[in-house]
């Protein structure tokens, strides 16, 4: 550096100058891309959740739709629309955290009940309905539907004695 002139020393740091502002600008869009990348990402994972979400709201509201219904044809279509859309969101969503294990180990436990329930109910498995397609409740035991019957029920319509009646 001795045998440089002023204007040689200026033009050297003048160039180093514009090298480091370069190197920054390349830095802050490579850092700009990254985090637009991270983003997208990031709103493609939520609207996956939110499909995942409202396919299990749909789930529940088919299934209790079956346990409530005489007639569960309907009932059954909508649940059955609805596995399929959430199995769809659970493989998309899939696509998406691809690099994540311990989400998709989450997300494929979920999927793995969910296709489960759906082959036991399509080999008829499910002992929940009877012949009629009507659905069986308890008669007996700690978990009967009906209440037993007493002297002084409300619902017996007077509060008199069974020997009086």
């Amino acid at each position: 550096m001795k045998n440089l002139s002023i204007s040689q020393r200026l033009f050297v740091l003048l160039a180093g100058l514009v090298a480091a502002l370069v190197a920054a600008g390349v830095f802050d869009h490579l850092a700009q891309a990254r985090e637009q990348e991270a983003g997208e990402r990031r709103d493609a994972a939520l609207q996956q959740a939110e499909r995942i979400r409202y396919a299990m709201l749909g789930m529940g509201y088919g299934m209790r739709g079956l346990l409530v219904s005489a007639t569960p044809e309907a009932e059954q279509k909508y649940k059955d629309d609805a596995d399929e859309d959430f199995l769809k969101a659970v493989a998309d969503a899939r696509k998406i955290i691809g690099d994540r294990p311990d989400l998709l180990a989450a997300l494929e436990a979920i999927a793995d009940s969910t296709r489960r329930r759906r082959t036991r109910a399509r080999r008829g498995s499910s002992s929940w309905r009877g012949a009629t397609g009507r659905p069986r409740w308890p008669t007996t035991g700690p978990t009967t539907c009906r209440p037993a019957r007493s002297s002084r029920s409300w619902w017996s319509g007077s509060w008199r004695s069974p020997a009086t009646r």
